[in-house]
This record gives C-alpha cells, structure tokens and sequence, in this order.
C-alpha cells in the first residue's frame, strides 16, 4: 500500500491529535517486478498503472529498451532511439503478452493496482494467440488453463519450454504459468474465451517429458519467436531411448531434449528468418550427424504426438544397446539425469532398472 501525502519533519513537533488525528488517503497499489534479460523478453502484467501506455510503464528503464511489439500490426509496436519514442501502440493490455527487446539486463517495476484474474477474459482466436498471464501468482497448467477447455491439438509455449493438451492432461516441458511472463497457445478450436482462477487451486501438474541435454542450447531471449517439434529418434527403425537430440542452424545450437523410453522428444526451436536445420543425436559418448534436415519456420508444427517427425539413424555399429526395451540399471528422473546410488526419492516419477516408478 501507497500513501501518498506527506509531511514536513521539525523537530519536537506534533502532527495531529487524539480527537483530531492527521488523515492519509490510501491507495491499494502494489509493485510488480519483472527481470529483463538482455534480447527478446516475453512479458505481461498482472498490474493496472494509471497510465498503462508503454512509455509509462517502461520510462524507468527506457535507455535500453530497443523494442516493445505485440502480436499484431493492429496492437502496435514503439522503439526507443536518440531520446525519443517512435512507433504506433497505444496501451498494454493485461490480457495481452508483449515482446521486448532490451539492450541490457534491467528490472522493469510497475506500481498499479492488482488486477483480479477471474475478471481478465483472455480472448483465443483459431491459431496462435499472445496471451498474458494475469495473476500474481504460479500455477500449474492444469490449474491455469481448467477454464480454457482445452482440446487435444492445444499447445502452450514459453520461450524456453512448451506442452500439448494430450486428450485429458498436459503433457511436455513446461509444468507451471508464473506472473509477469507472457504465453503463446494454439488453439486447434474454434474462438472461444476463458479467464484464470483467483486463488491457486490443487490440480494435476502437467506430465513433465524428458528435455534436458547436457549441451547447452542458445538461451531464448536470443530470438524473437519459435516453432514446435514433435520428433522420434530410431536406429533402424526402432526407437532409442535416453539418447540426446541436437538440433542446428549452422553451428549454432538452437534446440536440445531427451528421448523418452519411445524414443520421443518435444522441442521448442527459438529462431526469426527461415534457415536450414540439422540433427546430431548423441549416444552415449558419441554423437552422430542425422540425414534428415528441416528449415526453420516461426509458428510451424513439425509432426504431432501420434506420428513425429522420425529421425532414423541406419547401420551404425553398436548404436543399438540404448534401443527401447533394453532393460537400463539405475535410477533415472524424468528429465533423463541418473540418481546416485541410495539417493533419497522425493515424491514424483522415476526410471528404476528401465521401469517407470510412481513414489
């Protein structure tokens, strides 16, 4: 809370008095804080300013803001260069994600009042839609997005993980919703529109997959945009589990995840302009070049979860002790990473000796 009269300090003085005490207007305004990295930063408000124009919200940290865009021409974009604002967006939107690019790390604050989520309509066209996540506070997908009815073919992205809606639960690399981060959802349906709980309510998590790899892919905030994989790796025709998929623009690696025990693995692939894509799959401590090649395309889907893009790697001497269905000893949690012996398990799900344990 604000109060924003004020007095003059002086010394022995007294301010007020019992049957006459000095009166404070109080306003319910809280501060959010959002933590910009230096590139492409996905944002939204869970805050209403009293001047909600970008250059308000983002005057505090203006000098390396470089872009602010919405999702549409119709929403707008402003770009600070030489001291001034340029460019067509009038007001952000609680509902809304925006895009910024910043020159630097900085904190973004913004002192408003708090929005609440029951009464901010998110609105989902057929397709891709940038949606903000107006509550303060985190959720599990399932919980976020309960209202939302999603439908098998539903996806929801970060800029760093991504799930489907696989019949009756989430599924893939992204578990939670968390405040001042923004979304993008693909809604396989028609227009429809939905709102977020108030309060955090139990519900089942997303089924988390397997998406980790030890080499480290280009961070998100280095591109704008992304497109989703849904890809199985076989030797010969047969899947191959816990191995790692690469992918490449170049050299540069833009993607890296696990294979389940079916050879699955869902990626998020940051990138702008169209470019070639290549595979490298890494068994064990060898890595192997794929033949098959993608280029990349924003908002593209390649394969589905019932039939993935296939990455089959043929005649490769020894490849084929990681086939699925070769019994693995050992403790495996669910993002591919072995478990030291007598490690204690918290709840959650396991690989124990090749079989799936719930504890």
């Amino acid at each position: 809370q604000v109060a924003p009269d004020s007095i003059q300090y002086h010394s022995l003085s007294i301010i007020g008095r019992y049957n006459a005490p000095e009166l404070f207007s109080v306003k319910d305004l809280i501060e959010q804080s959002i933590q910009l990295k230096k590139g492409w930063n996905w944002i939204s408000l869970y805050v209403t300013a009293d001047n909600m124009s970008p250059t308000a919200i983002l005057d505090g940290i203006k000098e390396d803001v470089e872009l602010i865009k919405g999702q549409t021409g119709r929403e707008g974009f402003m770009m600070y260069s030489y001291d001034m604002w340029g460019g067509s967006m009038a007001n952000l939107m609680n509902s809304k994600m925006y895009s910024v690019k910043m020159r630097n790390d900085r904190t973004l604050r913004v002192v408003g009042q708090r929005v609440n989520a029951n009464e901010c309509p998110i609105e989902l066209a057929t397709g891709w839609n940038w949606i903000g996540y107006c509550s303060e506070k985190r959720m599990s997908i399932g919980t976020a997005l309960a209202d939302m009815d999603p439908q098998s073919e539903d996806l929801i992205l970060s800029q760093r993980g991504m799930a489907y809606y696989d019949d009756y639960e989430w599924v893939g690399s992204l578990g939670e919703l968390q405040p001042g981060y923004g979304y993008i959802v693909f809604n396989s349906g028609q227009t429809k529109q939905f709102t977020y709980p108030s309060l955090s309510v139990a519900a089942a998590p997303a089924r988390l997959m397997a998406s980790t790899a030890t080499v480290e892919p280009v961070v998100g905030s280095a591109y704008p945009y992304n497109m989703v994989l849904f890809a199985q790796v076989t030797g010969d025709g047969k899947p191959l589990e816990q191995v790692q998929l690469l992918i490449f623009a170049g050299e540069e690696c833009r993607a890296a995840g696990v294979t389940d025990e079916n050879g699955r693995v869902n990626l998020l692939i940051p990138g702008e302009e169209l470019t070639g894509l290549s595979f490298r799959v890494v068994v064990g401590d060898k890595t192997y070049d794929a033949t098959e090649t993608l280029n990349y395309e924003t908002d593209a889907i390649v394969g589905t979860p019932e039939a993935p893009f296939l990455i089959d790697l043929k005649g490769i001497t020894g490849l084929f002790g990681t086939q699925a269905g070769t019994q693995k000893t050992g403790t495996y949690d669910v993002l591919g990473r072995r478990l030291p012996e007598g490690h204690h398990l918290p709840q959650g799900v396991y690989i124990i000796n090749g079989k799936k344990v719930v504890r």
